[in-house]
């Protein structure tokens, strides 16, 4: 309704519609990521088992299909406050989970100087897709302020906790490095032992299993957290033109149809660091760092802007906007190359000699 471009208040509706659409691609990639990440883990807690160590095992989309009906019947709870309990119990048991990984990697890191300090720079925007997943939350940010008791003491929370998790984040990527190298897994719960070795004792290995299975399973409660987003999009705006006699099973209806999405695009894409950085880069840095300072520069222009405000602005929204094309397109050329790896050998005729 303000600013000083004539379009955008013409179209205000259409520019609305279009952030819910990336705030709607965010919450849903997260979903996928959350799908691939219980996949993977799941993989290797199975092969833990003996016997199983060296067996042949399903292609990922097996493990993912094994989730999709719990996790629907899971996303069927439609009331927030039964959420708060399953996703306390979940950050109970995560942070329990982090210690026994920091106790791991703590103990077999390496010399700094035996890595390379920085990449190519063609990694780099995979690196910023990666960043602006870990950091962007913004849809669960407002919903989690508009429940709040005392929303004024929110600034102060969101510092504390934001300052919390970039604590978490810079420490436990800078010593995953050092004890695994380039070897790094897309989350570090895959690089714990599966099986006893030379460094590893038969105890070690089965408490490791362990905290694979306890970040599963907060990734499995809070999986519904994030599926809130969605539908709190869709559902309000379908709600008006179903007739109240079929309104409930319509919303289940919907619920059920959103989790197969997400499990059909997590099966289509079951490589976890590429989908993270993806849908950081196209979806998480559009939330994050273009519209917010665009929205700001437009709504308080009649008002009037210092002139570092403005520079401000536009600087972390050019940042954002080269960050999404580059991370954007790296992200799919890399997700490409990967499958073309994967089919080619398939592909490739095969001449018999008998």
């Amino acid at each position: 309704r303000v600013g000083p471009i004539l379009f955008l208040r013409r179209h205000r509706v259409a520019v609305r519609r279009i952030v819910n659409a990336f705030l709607l691609l965010t919450q849903l990639g997260f979903c996928c990521v959350y799908f691939v990440f219980m996949a993977r883990n799941a993989e290797q807690i199975l092969r833990a088992f003996p016997g199983l160590q060296h067996a042949e095992f399903p292609p990922v989309q097996a493990f993912l299909a094994a989730f999709l009906l719990p996790i629907m019947l899971l996303c069927f709870i439609q009331n927030w406050d039964h959420l708060a309990p399953i996703s306390t119990v979940a950050n109970v048991v995560m942070v329990a989970g982090l210690v026994l990984i920091y106790q791991y990697i703590l103990r077999r890191l390496q010399s700094p100087f035996i890595y390379p300090a920085f990449s190519s720079v063609g990694e780099l925007p995979l690196f910023f897709g990666t960043a602006i997943y870990s950091f962007e939350g913004i849809g669960i940010v407002l919903p989690l302020e508009n429940k709040m008791q005392n929303p004024q003491s929110f600034p102060m929370v969101i510092n504390i906790g934001m300052g919390m998790v970039t604590f978490l984040y810079v420490s436990l990527g800078f010593f995953g490095y050092l004890a695994f190298g380039d070897h790094v897994e897309g989350s570090i719960t895959l690089n714990l032992p599966t099986m006893p070795s030379a460094h590893v004792t038969p105890s070690e290995q089965a408490l490791y299993v362990v905290v694979k299975l306890m970040f599963v399973f907060c990734i499995f409660c809070t999986f519904a957290v994030q599926f809130y987003v969605p539908i709190n999009i869709i559902w309000p705006s379908l709600k008006s033109r179903v007739s109240q006699r079929y309104q409930k099973v319509t919303e289940y209806i919907l619920r059920a149809v959103l989790v197969i999405v997400t499990f059909g695009l997590a099966a289509g894409i079951p490589e976890l660091g590429l989908f993270i950085s993806l849908v950081g880069a196209f979806s998480s840095s559009a939330l994050a760092l273009i519209f917010p300072p665009l929205i700001q520069l437009l709504v308080k222009y009649e008002d009037g802007l210092h002139w570092f405000v403005v520079l401000r602005n536009v600087t972390i929204f050019l940042f954002g906007f080269v960050g999404f094309l580059a991370g954007s397109y790296v992200s799919i050329a890399q997700i490409v190359d990967s499958f073309s790896r994967k089919v080619a050998p398939t592909l490739a005729p095969t001449f018999s000699t008998g």
